[in-house]
């Protein structure tokens, strides 16, 4: 039990045996009192089998077929798509794979794609690392604030911004994807002799979900640390991103929890190569960027795996 043991208070810990994972990452459950609970995971097998590659698949693209993905791949293991074949004349055609599947949590992440060296309209492709996570929190604000999903952009972009500023070298942009939704209001109470308020402030709740795009690889170690400790409220990061909050939003964080723990896997970036000039075109610029992308992925491949065996 931590770190009561009976009434409102109780908590506890969910343990898996060493062949499952607990949803999420969640490891913890508690009652909030007035017979409220916040559930943990459940425990569930863990490595990704035939059916969940067949998924990853279907989002990577119809056209993909092969893979060298076993029918179980245990947690942690990567494996990819294949791509590539032979020309009439029986010369490699220049296609390669850029990027890999990693199995977390009994689901594939990444996005391997096929990447045609000789192709026509040519391609900038990087291989990243992501992080990925979610948290709801919830905090006091004026009576008078009008907040709801459909008011709610001046403060999702306060909370961009205060998430990246507890992080290194990162700017809101590098948010993938960064969903700030409106979960719940208390009631406004008056007094019943008065009329009123016996309280000028009302409770709050939101979720953050996010996918980050880490840029540097040099910093990944830090942000990864740095998402795990806003979660624990006697981190100096979550005091941090409290003072933030309240700094730009004018809100008192009373509470901050993990609805799913922070991850981190490869993931192929593509964008169209429009900016390249005719002369960057030539066979050296081509080599040069191939180089860059095996360099990016062997360094992603490293830094990865130490982060996936520290968890």
């Amino acid at each position: 039990m931590e770190p009561y043991s009976f009434g409102d208070n109780t908590s506890w810990k969910l343990h898996c045996n060493s062949t499952h994972h607990a949803t999420n990452g969640l490891t913890l459950a508690s009652c909030l009192g007035n017979g409220v609970l916040r559930p943990a995971g459940i425990c569930v097998l863990s490595g990704c089998d035939a059916d969940e590659m067949y998924e990853a698949l279907r989002a990577v693209g119809s056209e993909i077929r092969q893979t060298t993905c076993p029918d179980q791949l245990p947690e942690g293991g990567t494996c990819t798509i294949k791509c590539g074949g032979r020309k009439d004349n029986g010369e490699p055609d220049g296609v390669t794979v850029l990027g890999h599947f990693t199995c977390i949590r009994a689901k594939l992440y990444g996005a391997p794609t096929c990447v045609d060296a000789e192709a026509k309209s040519w391609m900038v492709a990087w291989v990243l690392p992501k992080i990925l996570g979610a948290f709801d929190f919830k905090g006091a604000l004026t009576r008078s604030v009008n907040m709801s999903n459909g008011t709610i952009a001046a403060f999702r972009t306060n909370v961009s911004k205060s998430l990246s500023d507890i992080l290194l070298n990162v700017d809101p942009s590098h948010f993938e994807i960064l969903e700030v939704s409106h979960l719940w209001e208390s009631m406004a109470v008056d007094d019943a002799d008065t009329g009123l308020p016996v309280t000028w402030e009302r409770e709050h709740l939101f979720s953050v979900n996010y996918e980050l795009i880490i840029w540097d690889i040099n910093v990944l170690r830090y942000n990864f640390n740095a998402l795990q400790a806003i979660l624990r409220p006697s981190s100096s990061t979550f005091k941090t991103f409290e003072d933030l909050i309240h700094m730009r939003a004018n809100m008192t964080i009373s509470e901050l929890f993990p609805t799913k723990y922070p991850i981190t896997f490869n993931a192929t970036y593509l964008a169209p190569d429009t900016q390249l000039s005719g002369a960057a075109r030539l066979s050296g610029w081509r080599q040069l960027r191939l180089l860059l992308v095996l360099l990016a992925v062997a360094s992603l491949t490293h830094v990865l795996s130490g982060l996936l065996s520290d968890g």
